[in-house]
């Protein structure tokens, strides 16, 4: 990661500097910024200070002196716990961590050691969350254009999904498999399987088949949620979720759809540079909640994508955490409310939306209306 770039977001964010930490892994945010090694293997506390202006500098442990090498910065070791502090101590004003009040997606720092480092009265403690955002949610062309392409797939490969339901009622473990070939058959990976629930299970957000999984049969509600992204290091994700039933949809099941595809369209009308993620979120939910449903409300509206599914930037969300980042220009996020009636059925739709300096960009395809199969 360029540093000047890095003191250039510093200086716009009015902090003194960035102090990244970690021990025995527990930050991912520390070993990508530093492009750290996957097998780097880091015992002891570990910090490197990037100051708005001047010189890095790593402080290692003596006895894992070698655990920064590769990365810019002027060396600087410690054994002892005085002597930790003592370089610590050199390190004064406004300062960036990992660490975040009500964001755990971006809280990577212990408590313990905010505490630590509080004690000393010369530094004030605040959340990297704004720098993140700009560095590794903000995306060039060649990002957006991953993203794009990883659209157009998952757009097509929920369809052949489809398709194939269609025609062989499988199992939804079948269903899964199918996915996953066609993303290896693009050219993409994904974090993990894909979700196909049907009947009841799509009640759950989160369903994992136990064996095959349920096998699917007419009459039955289906809801597929799938990401993938092209293979390549700086790639980004693209994540989509559809539903279906294989017959005549209930006029409950027509009802909560067509809830959530309004909840949808308004918040994209919010989806702008400035905004604020948790009034995005707020603003659907409300909407939901004015209609009566909102005890089959379960989470939060969306999410940051970028080479993570669930990226660095902010979240639409003011439901499981509150997220008051402000949307930055060339980033991109999910847009998912749903409605979940247990033992039933649930409803979630969602595209993602691509936010630059021209505009918004929903991305992944646009679902109005339950799919008949």
């Amino acid at each position: 990661m360029s540093i000047p770039l890095i003191q250039k977001y510093l200086l716009q964010e009015g902090l003194d500097g960035w102090l990244l930490y970690d021990f025995h892994g527990i930050n991912p945010i520390f070993h990508k910024i530093l492009a750290l090694p996957s097998n780097r293997h880091i015992t002891r506390k570990v910090y490197y200070w990037i100051p708005q202006k001047g010189e890095c500098v790593k402080i290692v442990h003596k006895i894992e002196a070698h655990a920064l090498d590769g990365v810019d910065g002027k060396l600087k070791t410690y054994a002892k716990r005085e002597e930790l502090e003592r370089l610590l101590l050199e390190i004064r004003g406004r300062v960036a961590m990992e660490y975040a009040k009500d964001i755990p997606y971006i809280s990577f720092v212990d408590g313990g050691t905010i505490d630590y480092l509080r004690g000393f009265n010369e530094m004030e403690i605040v959340s990297s969350g704004a720098l993140l955002q700009k560095l590794l949610s903000s995306l060039d062309e060649e990002a957006i254009k991953s993203h794009l392409e990883a659209c157009q797939i998952v757009d097509k490969v929920v369809e052949e999904a489809f398709s194939f339901v269609q025609k062989t009622l499988p199992y939804e473990k079948d269903v899964s498999n199918f996915i996953l070939r066609r993303f290896e058959e693009e050219g993409c990976v994904t974090e993990q399987a894909p979700i196909v629930a049907t009947g009841a299970n799509s009640a759950n957000p989160h369903y994992e088949p136990k064996g095959k999984g349920d096998k699917i049969r007419q009459g039955d509600f289906v809801l597929i949620d799938l990401w993938c992204k092209k293979k390549g290091a700086h790639s980004v994700y693209a994540d989509i979720t559809r539903v279906a039933v294989l017959g005549e949809p209930s006029k409950k099941m027509k009802d909560a759809f067509k809830a959530v595809r309004e909840a949808q369209k308004v918040a994209l009308e919010l989806v702008k540079i400035g905004a604020r993620g948790a009034d995005v979120d707020r603003a659907a939910r409300v909407f939901l909640e004015e209609k009566g449903y909102g005890p089959y409300i379960l989470h939060r509206l969306g999410h940051s994508i970028d080479t993570n599914l669930h990226g660095s930037g902010a979240n639409f969300d003011s439901f499981e955490s509150l997220d008051t980042r402000l949307l930055i220009p060339n980033s991109c996020y999910s847009v998912e409310p749903a409605l979940y009636f247990p033992v039933e059925f649930g409803v979630r739709l969602e595209h993602d939306v691509l936010l630059t300096e021209s505009g918004v960009q929903v991305t992944g395809g646009i679902q109005d209306e339950i799919k008949l199969l």
